[in-house]
Formats: structure tokens, C-alpha cells, sequence
């Protein structure tokens, strides 16, 4: 054993009879004393019996008589030995403790007994008395049986010492929780204690103690008294008014922005529980969205973003329904999870079934699809080439997408309708066509929403941008009244001057964004062009400047110009750009006359000078203000000049007139408004999607960068300057019109040629390099929101994909062929933006949100901002938009830096990562044992086993009908883990950085990485995570429906009479996924009509049958709901988890960095971070049925896991490391025992709960262990690496043991034994 290191807090290890007793040992040992003989039961387990065992008697004589009676029980020689070693331990504690006959370290070792402290939640709160009167009897009844068992386990025990074991616990136990209860009285905590109490009194079938009484719908006697319905819908700017009326002298009718706004979060924060452990959830960024200011509508807006409701906030317990019933962007995508995840199963089986020749549906076991391995396999061994592999497969299948957009296309001599999707292969065909399906089915729903650039969504993103400009400047309008502003009115107006400079950017992007297209349509001439491309260039350099003005607000390096000054700016160049559009086109109209959409186009920006000038009003009302008596006079002559023929005199004297105006009139920023609304209101472009117009079938365009960059100058040539001879625009187009002067020589005319084509080939050479840079950035079809038209999904290049196929150009494919990835990537980032536009009514991008949400938060802080100064409160608010940025860039899939994403140092880091994963977690379902006792924990031992498992285990039909009741939940999403591939987030990080094919790590390195990803892909479906995951989700979501539906039928039962506490409490969990009462009748009532099937006990889904007539909300509430449960049962984590850290965030705002280095430590922890949120803080908020039955099973699975993962080495370990990986793996501590595992490793045993326990961490003490362990898993294997080179002490066999454990795949728990054979083999080893 190790020496005594002595440290007053932590530091101690067990005693020999010759060391001088410790005090820390001595509480050491009175623990031992406990829980020794547990521990060493247990292992008794392990020893198989050996049938050829005989006990030998007569060696009973060298043995103590009390130890007879155990080991005639043994049944091995190896169980023998363990008895005796048992024995023989506990007679040695017995002796140390004799020594020094301590009582105070009797006591500590009582306080550290985890009996007295299951206690300790439900006294919060309660006070001295009451606190320790409850906790007594409990205390007193657990140590009796504890003391009973070890009284048949250890014969050294001692009735005497049974009874002060009962009687100390009972004492000191009741003082510990009566000590609590006392120190927390005083805590805002009414229900903190309750709520664990409720749920431990609702497992032991005890009455429930919530009110009674009243009644709740038809009539029915029921606890959810308080249930409110709540109108949590988000506010606009617009309805700030509320906020900001307060205080305000009745009559005035305007908002008076001085008003100290009064308000707190208490709504919509988490709900607290004992000691305010509620707060470590603010480790993840949703729980700082949630709880960092007092914003009842930041608040709501971030769980409306995120939210997985996996722990319960205040509005919750206190009756109300979570997120108002909308869900959450998070949840309410896995209709777009289910598409995808709908399209490979279909490319499998449709595979399957071609490479095969067989019609039947192909066969999958736990959801694999075995039939389709079977003939990969079949296809390798045999090395058919008669017919596509899978890969080549999907790649046909875009193929033939894409082919139908070709209008010039024929087969067999026949031409093809435009559009019409055929193959010869009628599998690869339906493929397609059900593809193609799929896609419209999300291109309808994201034009419904309105974030693609039709007419009908400019304009209702421009008529929301107004609003909101308004409302902001007449609040700044306000507040610039006042001579004396306070920190807190300085802070709301510079908000507003923010805010008004961003929206008058967005506003004046958006219309030269629509001049364009209508410059295009009408062929305004290539001066015209030329003039909106470099107003394009600056509005896009308005953006760049409006991120620095953030930076210097925050820093206050720069004194701010006078807002009014900044708006008469932006009116000045936007009307002097519109001058300069109407001298351009006035000078063709003199010169060779205008078409007839020319003259429209011109027509408008002569009316719009008119009116925001002053000239007329832009509604034909009487205008409240004119311009000056000049600008009148200039703008009448104005108007008489343009009637006039055409003549070289008149167009001298129009761009005379347009040069002398140049100030606008008073009142000129509403007309000037008004007038960008005007321009979006024309009937300027189709109507229609116009993402592709050149295509039948839209198909997200992904860029081969490696195609590209091997092909350069080639796909410069070949492919980028035809397209732009054909369609030339802006300065290019004046270019190439360029004619030569009549009397040009040969020479002039030969050097105008000369830069025509290099003018094609800088600009060609300059979209090519965008096309690589946007690859980099996987902004594909501008989905992430960037550039000139962030607000909407377009495609800047509009050839038609087949063009860029090699069967086209002869070169090569230039965009990603493979439609699975192709599918994969739409879905994944278009489906979440979906989901934004209609949560927040067309913000897509969620800007909107994030300015009313500081906005609100800046209202309530006057107290915080008038104490501690502007300047602080200012630089906390920026930090708390950026975690508003990193909030929606994780849901829209855009995390990730444009101009590192896909460096090589990303990548590198990425394959470590991947690399890491295949040698480590081969054995992570046995890690996962606990998972089915979360199951027990939510549910109760009751319901799972006397409701759930009863029912399937005994009858055929009732298993039948859950089978097709979890093929009907597939769209919840979450059991389709062996499909997608899913389940590995449960454990680590999302690979969002580090794209691979670029050639940055050159040819070999692009198909090194290539092969890695594929491993990586398919060894979470080989280590049967997937599987494992999607067997439980099933399980989990046929109960969650059958919850749903049984509350409902119940609500819509008139005569069933009182609920009962059971009924209750499935009511207070469903209230808390988001679902009313109200809902769920309606949600039974849809069940019903579509001949829902019901078995003895169990109500089945059938939702996928539920007619057009019910609401899409009820739909979309009845699967979110659903998903919720599947997600907080068998733990998965989610963005609502997840920390900046998890993403590759360190720093804020300017200071952000973003790499998958900073990933590194945290790779394996996130579902540690999960479990924190949706064990510990949910089951202290009462959220559980099975409180104390699940604690019990998810530990005892522990235990098993830590067992099975390598026996021979649980056989080894003391008690103490036994107990500590046994309760790590049971998920109950999150990830507390990570930490303790750093700080044990790195402080070499001084710190820690093993040195607690008397202890070591087998792991500390080395160096290498000790330097890597901060660099998480990656680090470990580094300095493997680093060891098997450079430690000259190291034996051949232990190098070649490093080497295996670096393998992928190397400890499938299944197949371990056969690298481990394979390494003996080798080295000649035993």
C-alpha cells in the first residue's frame, strides 16, 4: 500500500497495523467497515463455479471458526481466497481502529454516509424540526437494513454495534438534514424540497400533497389546478410598448422610454432546486440565455430557439404549459430529420432490391440493414461489376435528377419531357423520383415561410423591417428629447441608434438587391449595371463597418456621430445612387430611346425622387411639409424636362437640374421609408421559387473544392467563361459591348480583344474563387445567410447542375454527385431554417429575435446599469448577444469559421478526434447499461414492468402492435439512429469544423481523411451504439405516446370521475412537453378517429394516419412532445446542453476564436453535460416517478457495466474504486466524477474523491498521464505515442500494447479478443 500522504482536507489512504493511526484513515475505515463486505460480496459474483471444486476440511483448521460458516459457501478456489481476504481486511480495520478508539472520526465517516444523505433534498427549505422529524425515520429504517445485510456478511459484527449503528445514524443524520432545513429556510424555495419529496412519496404510493378541490375540465377532480394557458407568443418591437408605458402620466398615448421598465425573469428561468444546483445547467449556453438577465421574453425567445425541455422553468411548476405549447426550433425539426432519414432507408432498400433482383422488402434486424450488407459483402467477394455499388448508386441517382432538367435531352432517339425523371433501371428511378419528391415537399413548406427570394417574401421581410425601424427611431426620437440621460437611457438609446443603423443597412441591401433583378429583367443597359454592381459592393462594406461600430459601442474607443446626421447620410447616397440610375438611363433615353420595361424602370426612380423630396406624397395625400421654394422650382423643372423630346441640349440641362438637389426636405426620412417600400412593392420578378430557375428539380449545390483546384484553369475556361460570354452583367457587360472606334486599326482592334478576354478571365477566376471560398465556409445556396441577399436562399450561378457533371464537360464533376450527402446536407441546414422563419414569424436568421431580446434585457436593467456603470453592463450585454449568435448559428448548422473551417490544422485535429473514437469507444453500450433504469426512473417500476414490459412479454398481439406503433413514431426522428447515424453525438461532439477534400492536406492526404470518415461513419453502427439507442427511443416513445393518448381518452371521459394521483402527475409531465389539456383531448379525439389501436392497458400511435382535417399544430405538438420525452429519458444531448467549449469556442465578441483544439478536452463529455440537466437538476425538480427505484437500478447497472468491461481487471480493484466507477457508470454524477478524475490525475492522488475514500487513481502519477490529461482523449493517445518512442524502459510487449489500443476498432467489445490474440500471437506471449 501507498504511504500515508498526510493533507488536512482531502489527502488519505488506508492504514496498515504498523502505520500510527490517522484521523483521516480512521474515517477511512469506519467507512470500510460499511461497505466493505458490499463490495466484496459482489465480487464473489464474479468467480464462475468450478464443478471439479472440493472443499478441503481439514485446511478449515488454519482459519479462524467465525470464517467457517462463509467458506463453506464457497464453490472455487478463487471465491475461497476472496473470503479469507475479506475476512482477514476486516479483522485489520477492527485493529487500527482499536487504536486510537476515535468517536469524532466515528462521526465524519457518518456525515460522509451516502444513507444520511438521501435525506437532505427534500429537508430544503423545511426548517430545524420539521426537517429532521422526517428524515429520522428514514435514515434509522435504511441503516437497519444495511446493518442487517452486513450482519450475515461480516462475522466479526456485533449486535451491539448493529444498534449504534441504527441509533448514530438516526441521531446525526436528523441533525445533518434538520441543519439544512434550518440554513435554507430563509431561501425563495416554497416548492424546492416539495418537489423531491413529492416524487419519493408518489413512488411509495403515499397520498399526493398537492391541493384539492377544484375542478378541472368536464368536471374531473384534479391536482393542475393552475394550468394557464398562456399567450407566450413572441413579441415584436412593437409591442414593446407595454414594457415601456410604465410609470407613464395616463393620455399621452406615446411611449415614454424614461420609465424605469419593472419585471424579472422568474418566468421563464429554470426552476430552482435544492442549494441552488440549478445554476451548474449554466454551463450550456441556453441556461445563460434563460437566467443571466431578468428578460421574461430573452428567456422565452432562447428556449424558443433550443430549448429540449429537458429541465422545468418557473411558469412550468407554477402551471403553465413549457414554451406556450410552440416548441422549439430544435425540436419541431424532426419532420426534416424524418425526410432524411426517410430518403437513405429508401436508397438502401431500393439498392438492396436492385443489386438482388428480389421485390420483396428487404430484411433488417434492430434496424440495420442486414440484407443490404450481406450483398455488399456478397458484392466484394465476388467482385461483380455488372452492376453499381452503393456509392456509385447514389451518385446514378442525382444523376438522373439532374438529367431532367435537360431540355435537349433524348432516349433511345425520342426526346424527353423537361422535368421527366426516367432511368433504365426502374429501382434507380424510383429512387429518384422519390427524392425528388421529397425535396419539393421542403422546397413548398420553405416558400410558405418565406425564405427564399420570391416577390411575396421581400415583401414581407421589408414591410417587418419597417415596423421595426419605426419603432426604434420613435423611441430614439424620445429619448433625444431629453437634455440629462441616465446610464440606463444612454444604453436604450444607443440601442436604438444600433439598431436603426443596422435595419436602414438591411433595408437600402434589399432594395438594390431588387433594382438589380429588375435591372436584369428590363436590360437596363450596362451603365446601369455597372452603377447598381458598385452600390452592391458598398452596401456590402455598410455591413463590415456596422460590425466595427458593435466593437467600438463595446469598448468605447470612438465618440458616435449624431444618429439623425447617420440617416440624413444614408438618404443622401441612396438618393445621389438613384440620380446617378436615372442620368445613366436618361442618357440611352436621349440617345437611342428605351424599352419598354426601360422606361418603367426609370419612371419609378423619377417618382421616387419626387416624393422623398417633397414634390408629392408617397400615399397622394397632402403632404404635412414641402421642400424649399429652390427645391420645388428645381424639381417642377425637373418634371417638365423629362416630358421633353429627345436632345443632346436636354439631357445637359437634366443632369444640370439632377446635380443642384442635394439636400432633402424636412420630413424626408418617413417619405425616403415609404419609398423603399414602394420599390419592393412592384411587380418587379416571378412570383415563383427562384433558387433554381434553370432547373425541373432543385438539388442543393455542393461544390467539389478538390475537383476545382485540379482542374483550375480548365474549369476557368471550359466552364466559367462561356457561362459569363452568354450572360455577361455590370462592367463586364460594357466591356465586352465595347465597340471598336470606324477607324480603328488592325493593332487596336487586336488589343480590344485582348482585354475583352482578360476581363472574361479576372472575373471568371474571381466567381471561381468565391465558389471555392463559399465551399470552405458550406454556405451552400447561401442557406447560412451571407453576402449581398443573406436574407435569402439563392443561387448566384444559375447553369443548371447537369452542366457541371463530367458527363458533360468531359472533366469532371465539379459538384458533390452523391446524393445521400447531397440530401443530407439540404435537410440538415435547410430544415432548421424552416423552422426559424415560422417560429419568428420570417427570421430566419433569428436577428430580429436577438434585437428584441437585448432590447427587453436593457429595458429591465436600469438598476443593474445606474449601479455599476454603463461601460460594464454594456461589455456583459455584448457577451450575451454572442451567446445569442452561438445559440443560432449551432441551430442552423453554421457554426464554424469561414476562413479556417477547412484548414489543415482543423482537419488534422478532426481525424485525432475521429481516430480516438474508434480506438476507445468499442465498448461504449456497456457504458450505456444504465440507460433502460432511466426508463424506471422517469416511469416508475409500476409502469414499466406492470404496464409496459408485462404486457409485451406475455402477449403476441400486444407486441404487434407495438412494433407497428414504433414504425409509426419514426417521425419523432429519434429512433432512427442506425439509419443516420446518429447516436454518436450522444457521446461526442458534432464534427462541424473541419471539412475534408480540399486539398489542403494535398491528394493523399484528402483520400487518407476520406477513408478515416467512412470508418468513423459506419463504427457506432459496429459497436451497436445505434442499435442499442434506437431499441430504447422505440420503447421510450411507444410509452410516451401511450401516455398522451390514455390522458386524453381520460380528459374526454365525462363520467370517469375523480383523477387519480397517477393520472395527475402524467398530466403535470405533459404540461411540462408542452401539451394542454385542451390538446391532449383533441390529440385523442384524432387517435380515435383514425381507429387508433388500444391493447389490455396500452393506447398505440397511429399518427402518421391522422387525417388533413387535424390541425398541423396539434400534429407537430403531439411528435415534439414525444421527441422531448424520447431525448430526457435515454439521454441525448442536445444544443441545449452543449457549451461555447463543445462547439470550439473560446472568447466573445471580437476575441471569439473557433477551432476544434479547444474541442479537444471535452470530446467524450457530452453526455455528461446532458445528464447534469436531465438527471440530477430534473430529478431534484420532482420530475421523476421511479425517484428511488431508478436511482437503485441505474446504480446497480453500473456496477454490471464497470464488471463487464474488463472482469480479470474488476477483480483487482480495491472497494473504494469499485464503488466509484460502479456509481460514475450508473450517469447519476454527470460529469463531477470527470472532474474529480482530472484533479486526482493531475494533483497525483492529493484531491479527489478517491483520495477521499482512502483510495488512488490507478492513472496518476505518471508524467506523460499527467501533462495529457487537460488534452482530453486525443492527448491521452499523444502521449502514448510520445511514450512508445521515447521510453527506452518500456518492453517490446508493452509497446505492441500501446500499438493495439491505438488501432480503430481494437476493443469492440465483441471482438477485443482478437487483437489481444493477435498481439500475443505476435510477440510470442502468453
Amino acid at each position: 500500500m501507498a504511504d500515508f500522504n498526510p493533507n488536512p482536507l482531502w489527502g488519505f489512504s488506508p492504514q496498515t497495523p504498523e502505520d500510527s493511526p490517522t484521523w483521516w484513515g480512521d474515517v477511512s475505515d469506519n467507512l470500510s467497515l460499511v461497505y466493505a463486505p458490499l463490495s466484496n460480496k459482489l465480487a464473489n459474483f464474479a468467480f464462475p463455479k468450478d464443478e471439479n471444486y472440493t472443499l478441503d476440511t481439514e485446511a478449515l483448521d488454519s482459519y479462524p471458526a467465525y470464517m467457517w460458516e462463509d467458506l463453506f459457501d464457497a464453490e472455487s478456489d478463487a471465491e475461497f481466497a476472496n473470503i479469507v481476504k475479506m475476512n482477514t481486511e476486516m479483522s485489520e480495520i477492527r485493529k487500527r481502529l482499536s487504536i486510537n478508539n476515535s468517536v469524532t472520526s466515528m462521526l465524519m465517516a457518518g456525515l460522509l454516509d451516502p444513507i444520511n444523505l438521501v435525506p437532505i433534498p427534500g429537508a430544503v427549505g423545511m426548517g430545524f424540526i420539521k426537517a429532521g422529524r422526517r428524515a429520522v425515520p428514514a435514515i434509522a429504517g435504511l441503516t437497519g437494513v444495511q446493518e442487517t445485510w452486513r450482519a450475515h456478511r461480516d462475522p466479526t459484527h456485533t449486535g451491539l454495534e448493529a444498534v449504534g449503528a441504527i441509533a448514530g445514524s438516526a441521531f446525526f443524520g436528523g441533525l445533518l438534514t434538520g441543519t439544512i432545513g434550518h440554513l435554507t429556510r430563509g431561501m425563495n424555495v416554497g416548492k424546492i424540497g416539495s418537489d423531491y419529496e413529492q416524487a419519493m412519496r408518489f413512488e411509495e404510493g403515499k397520498s399526493s400533497t398537492y391541493a384539492k378541490g377544484k375542478r378541472g375540465i368536464n368536471g374531473h377532480e384534479t391536482i393542475l389546478i393552475k394550468e394557464r394557458e398562456l399567450n407566450l407568443k413572441g413579441r415584436s418591437p412593437l409591442e414593446f410598448n407595454e414594457l415601456i408605458n410604465a410609470g407613464r402620466p395616463k393620455g399621452t398615448g406615446k411611449p415614454d422610454p424614461l420609465s424605469k421598465v419593472e419585471g424579472s425573469n422568474k418566468g421563464e428561468s429554470i426552476a430552482p432546486v435544492a442549494l441552488s444546483y440549478e445554476k451548474t445547467a449554466n454551463i450550456g449556453v441556453l441556461a445563460r440565455l434563460m437566467t443571466r438577465f431578468g428578460s421574461p421574453i430573452a428567456s422565452l425567445n432562447a428556449q424558443r430557439l433550443m430549448s429540449d425541455m429537458g429541465v422545468i422553468t418557473r411558469n412550468v411548476k407554477q402551471g403553465g404549459v413549457a414554451i406556450g405549447g410552440e416548441g422549439s426550433v430544435l425540436l419541431n425539426d424532426a419532420q426534416w430529420i424524418f425526410a432524411r432519414a426517410s430518403i437513405v432507408k429508401k436508397m438502401q432498400d431500393d439498392w438492396t432490391k436492385y443489386k438482388s433482383g428480389r421485390t420483396t422488402e428487404p430484411a433488417r434486424l434492430a434496424g440495420m440493414p442486414i440484407a443490404k450488407w450481406l450483398e455488399q459483402v456478397n458484392q466484394f467477394a465476388s467482385r461483380d461489376k455488372s452492376k453499381y455499388d452503393f456509392e456509385t448508386y447514389s451518385r446514378e441517382v442525382f444523376r438522373t435528377i439532374a438529367r431532367a432538367s435537360d431540355k435537349t435531352r433524348t432516349v433511345n432517339k425520342q426526346s424527353v419531357d423537361y422535368g421527366k425523371i426516367i432511368h433504365e433501371s426502374p429501382d434507380i428511378e424510383a429512387s429518384a423520383n422519390f427524392i425528388a419528391k421529397e425535396l419539393k415537399k421542403a422546397g413548398d413548406a420553405g416558400e410558405e415561410a418565406g425564405i427564399f427570394r420570391t416577390e411575396d417574401g421581400i415583401k414581407k421581410s421589408f414591410q417587418d423591417d419597417i415596423k421595426e425601424y419605426t419603432t426604434y427611431y420613435m423611441q430614439y426620437l424620445d429619448l433625444n428629447k431629453i437634455k440629462n440621460l441616465t446610464p440606463h437611457q444612454i444604453a436604450l438609446k444607443r440601442l436604438n441608434e444600433r439598431f436603426i443603423v443596422k435595419l436602414l443597412n438591411d433595408m437600402e441591401e434589399k432594395e438594390i438587391y431588387v433594382m438589380r433583378l429588375m435591372g436584369k429583367k428590363q436590360d437596363a443597359g450596362t451603365k446601369v449595371e455597372e452603377i447598381l454592381e458598385t452600390i452592391a459592393k458598398r452596401k456590402e462594406e455598410n455591413v463590415r463597418k456596422y460590425k466595427d461600430l458593435i466593437n467600438e459601442e463595446i469598448m468605447q474607443t470612438k465618440k458616435k456621430k449624431n444618429l439623425i446626421g447617420e440617416i440624413e447620410d444614408h438618404i443622401k447616397q441612396s438618393l445621389q445612387d438613384q440620380k446617378d440610375l436615372l442620368s445613366a438611363l436618361d442618357s440611352t433615353y436621349h440617345t437611342r430611346g428605351l424599352t419598354k420595361d426601360q422606361l418603367e424602370l426609370r419612371n419609378t426612380i423619377i417618382k421616387r425622387l419626387f416624393e422623398v423630396y417633397g414634390l408629392q406624397d408617397v400615399k397622394a395625400k397632402p403632404i404635412k411639409a414641402k421642400g424649399t421654394a429652390k427645391q420645388e422650382q428645381l424639381l417642377k423643372d425637373l418634371n417638365d424636362q423629362i416630358k421633353r423630346p429627345r436632345s443632346s441640349s436636354a439631357q445637359n440641362y437634366m443632369d444640370d437640374l439632377l446635380r443642384k438637389i442635394d439636400q432633402p426636405a424636412s420630413e424626408s426620412q418617413e417619405r425616403y421609408i415609404a419609398n423603399l417600400q414602394k420599390t419592393i412593392e412592384g411587380k418587379h420578378f416571378s412570383k415563383g421559387n427562384l433558387m433554381a430557375p434553370n432547373e425541373a428539380h432543385y438539388l442543393t449545390r455542393i461544390w467539389n473544392e478538390g475537383a476545382i483546384r485540379d482542374n483550375y484553369d480548365s474549369f476557368v475556361k471550359m466552364i466559367m467563361i462561356p457561362y459569363l460570354e452568354k450572360s455577361p452583367s455590370g462592367k463586364l457587360r460594357r466591356i465586352l459591348e465595347t465597340k471598336p472606334e470606324p477607324n480603328a486599326t488592325k493593332q487596336e482592334i487586336a488589343d480590344l480583344e485582348i482585354v475583352k478576354e482578360q476581363a472574361l478571365k479576372d472575373k471568371a477566376q474571381e466567381i471561381t474563387n468565391k465558389l471555392i471560398n463559399e465551399s470552405g465556409d458550406m454556405n451552400f445556396d447561401n442557406m447560412h445567410g451571407k453576402g449581398q441577399a443573406r436574407f435569402f436562399m439563392k443561387r448566384d450561378l444559375d447553369m443548371p447542375n447537369y452542366h457541371l457533371l463530367k458527363e458533360h464537360n468531359g472533366m469532371a464533376d465539379f459538384i458533390e454527385t452523391d446524393i445521400r450527402a447531397v440530401t443530407s446536407t439540404y435537410f440538415t441546414k435547410f430544415g432548421p431554417s424552416i423552422e426559424m422563419a415560422k417560429m419568428f414569424k420570417g427570421d430566419r436568421l433569428g436577428e430580429r429575435m436577438i434585437r428584441e431580446s437585448i432590447y427587453d434585457v436593457a429595458l429591465r436593467s436600469a438598476d443593474e446599469i445606474n449601479a455599476k456603470g454603463l461601460k460594464t453592463f454594456t461589455k456583459k450585454l455584448m457577451k450575451y448577444e454572442d451567446d445569442f449568435n452561438i445559440a443560432v448559428d449551432a441551430t442552423l448548422g453554421r457554426i464554424g469559421n469561414p476562413a479556417t473551417n477547412g484548414s489543415a490544422s482543423n482537419q488534422l485535429v478532426k481525424v485525432g478526434m475521429q481516430l480516438a473514437q474508434m480506438a476507445m469507444m468499442g465498448k461504449v453500450v456497456i457504458a450505456s447499461l444504465a440507460d433502460p433504469a432511466k426508463i424506471i426512473l422517469s416511469r416508475g417500476m409500476r409502469d414499466t414492468f406492470g404496464r409496459y414490459f408485462k404486457s409485451w412479454a406475455i402477449d403476441l398481439d400486444e407486441r404487434g402492435m407495438a412494433k407497428a406503433a414504433k414504425v409509426d413514431l419514426e417521425v419523432t426522428s429519434e429512433a432512427m439512429n442506425v439509419i443516420l447515424n446518429t447516436a454518436r453525438y450522444r457521446i461526442m461532439q458534432a464534427d462541424s469544423m473541419g471539412n475534408y477534400g480540399n486539398r489542403k492536406l494535398g491528394k493523399l492526404g484528402d483520400k487518407a481523411t476520406g477513408i478515416i470518415d467512412e470508418l468513423s461513419t459506419g463504427f457506432y453502427n459496429m459497436n451497436l451504439l445505434n442499435s442499442w439507442t434506437d431499441t430504447f427511443k422505440g420503447w421510450v416513445g411507444i410509452m410516451s405516446a401511450d401516455r398522451i393518448l390514455r390522458s386524453g381518452a381520460r380528459l374526454a371521459d365525462k363520467k370517469g370521475g375523480p383523477m387519480t394521483k397517477d393520472e395527475v402527475f402524467d398530466l403535470d409531465i405533459l404540461r411540462q412537453y408542452g401539451l394542454s389539456q385542451e390538446d391532449l383531448i383533441v390529440m385523442h379525439k384524432a387517435w380515435k378517429k383514425a381507429k387508433g389501436k388500444r391493447g389490455k392497458e396500452i393506447y398505440y400511435s397511429n399518427v402518421q394516419e391522422w387525417g388533413d382535417d387535424v390541425d398541423p399544430d396539434i400534429v407537430r405538438k403531439y411528435i415534439t412532445a414525444i421527441r422531448a420525452d424520447q431525448i430526457n429519458t435515454i439521454i441525448t444531448p442536445t444544443n441545449a446542453d452543449k457549451a461555447a467549449l463543445a462547439h470550439g469556442i473560446v472568447g466573445r465578441g471580437a476575441q471569439r476564436r473557433q477551432h476544434n483544439l479547444f474541442k479537444m478536452p471535452i470530446q467524450f463529455m457530452s453526455w455528461s453535460f446532458a445528464a447534469n440537466n436531465k438527471i440530477i437538476i430534473s430529478s431534484l425538480q420532482g420530475r421523476n416517478k421511479g425517484q428511488m427505484s431508478g436511482m437503485v437500478a441505474m446504480v446497480a447497472l453500473g456496477f454490471m457495466s464497470d464488471y463487464l468491461r474488463n472482469p480479470s481487471y474488476w477483480k483487482q480493484k480495491d472497494w473504494q474504486e469499485k464503488i466509484v466507477k460502479g456509481v460514475e457508470y450508473s450517469g447519476l454524477t454527470a460529469y463531477w466524477l470527470d472532474i474529480s478524475n482530472t484533479i486526482e490525475i493531475m494533483s497525483d492522488n492529493k484531491f479527489g474523491i478517491r483520495p477521499m475514500l482512502g483510495s488512488e487513481n490507478p492513472f496518476a502519477g505518471d508524467l506523460g498521464d499527467t501533462i495529457s490529461e487537460p488534452f482530453g482523449p486525443l492527448g491521452s493517445m499523444g502521449a502514448d505515442v510520445i511514450r512508445m518512442l521515447t521510453d527506452s524502459k518500456l518492453t517490446d510487449n508493452r509497446r505492441a500494447s500501446i500499438i493495439r489500443r491505438l488501432m480503430p476498432y481494437n476493443n469492440l467489445f465483441y471482438a477485443d479478443w482478437l487483437f489481444k490474440g493477435a498481439q500475443k500471437s505476435i510477440m510470442g506471449t502468453n
